[in-house]
């Protein structure tokens, strides 16, 4: 296992907070009309929804950057064994 796991789960994490970016922006903004009081939406949906994907880019960064040291280990294995 070269770190290549590790590099697969980051682009889905990315993937996630992409997803999870839209929908918050999306939710957060379809409020149904009430015609009792005039519901507007959210101001600061889509700072939450960056956030969100902020979360995701993080952890994702570190999921693939451990990918990589882990590629590098098992390539300074494999030429210390041959």
């Amino acid at each position: 296992m070269n770190g290549y796991l590790l590099r697969k789960m980051a682009v889905y994490t990315l993937i996630t907070g992409i997803v999870a970016a839209i929908f918050i922006g999306i939710t957060l903004g379809n409020n149904l009309p009430d015609y009792a009081t005039i519901e507007e939406p959210h101001p600061l949906r889509w700072i939450f929804a960056m956030g969100a994907f902020g979360i995701c880019g993080i952890i994702s960064s570190i999921l693939y950057t451990g990918g990589v040291i882990a590629a590098i280990i098992v390539q300074t294995n494999e030429k210390k064994t041959v």
